[in-house]
């Protein structure tokens, strides 16, 4: 038993995401959906692992989506990842922008925070170029 919670994920883009990697170390739960389809929501269970002999510090995880679109450069990708009580999104392929209007840059990462018994809503919405990211 552990210390769990929930990753709500709203794609609120006009595109679909595939996910193209997934790997956790030490977590309970870790299990993200394939796809999520555009206007679509998917909820996914997080669990770290608390047992005896294991260090939470260790719990890591990635999750890595490619943004399906029709552009010349067909591919864009974030990626989920958990770090000691604290899932964090990545943005290695593009800027994205992060209220209060704030651009974020190519390349950064943005701590979602956590909330054990709870979920983390993360929404990203727009379209290339101008995604903006909403977390609550």
């Amino acid at each position: 038993m552990g210390q769990g919670g929930y990753l709500v994920l709203c794609n609120a883009t006009p595109y679909d995401w595939h996910r193209t990697y997934q790997h956790s170390y030490q977590m309970n739960a870790w299990d993200f959906p394939v796809d999520i389809p555009a206007y679509t929501s998917a909820r996914v269970y997080v669990e770290f692992d608390e047992g005896v002999g294991k260090h939470p510090g260790d719990d890591a995880g990635d999750a890595h989506y490619e943004i399906i679109h029709r552009d010349e450069d067909p591919f864009k990708q974030f990626q989920f990842a958990v770090k000691f009580r604290d899932l964090l999104v990545r943005f290695p392929d593009f800027p994205v922008e992060s209220p209060p209007g704030k651009i974020v840059p190519r390349g950064s990462e943005i701590g979602l925070g956590w909330r054990h018994d709870n979920s983390i809503v993360f929404v990203l919405t727009g379209e290339i170029g101008k995604l903006r990211l909403i977390k609550y």
